[in-house]
């Protein structure tokens, strides 16, 4: 599949699934030895970057689309994109969602389940919904 920036080095226990609009192909890069498991799903409306050595869980869902509040005759107003980029080595839990503009930090873990609306800094681990630091520093 042309398009796609994903080394022979990263593992896929099943295919993703894609959605978005336009070039898809060219907004997706995933670095090397990497682990993605089944069912997640990458919305390309804008560029998703996974460094090195990260591991996604079940089900994971990345978002690079949303609407902004509208008036009370259509709460779901204008679309806006923004990109998501996962940090070198980490770790994405299962059925966790990450939001659009969201930057997780190398090394960093988001627990199962959290459902990520703001960055997460390199080594903590987030947690909840809507996600908040637990651990300030991992060791190592």
């Amino acid at each position: 599949m042309t398009g796609w920036k994903i080394p022979r080095s990263t593992m896929f226990s099943e295919v993703p699934q894609w959605s978005g609009s336009g070039p898809i192909r060219t907004r997706l890069t995933i670095g090397e030895h990497g682990w993605i498991n089944v069912g997640c799903h990458f919305e390309l409306n804008d560029h998703i970057i996974i460094g090195d050595h990260c591991s996604l869980g079940h089900e994971v869902l990345i978002m690079t689309s949303t609407h902004r509040v509208g008036s009370r005759g259509s709460r779901a107003g204008a679309l806006f994109t923004a990109p998501v980029s996962i940090g070198a080595g980490a770790w994405i839990g299962a059925r966790s969602t990450i939001f659009p503009g969201v930057t997780v930090g190398r090394g960093a873990i988001v627990s199962a389940g959290s459902v990520v609306t703001t960055d997460v800094p390199d080594n903590s681990v987030v947690a909840g919904a809507p996600a908040s630091i637990v651990v300030k520093r991992l060791p190592g």
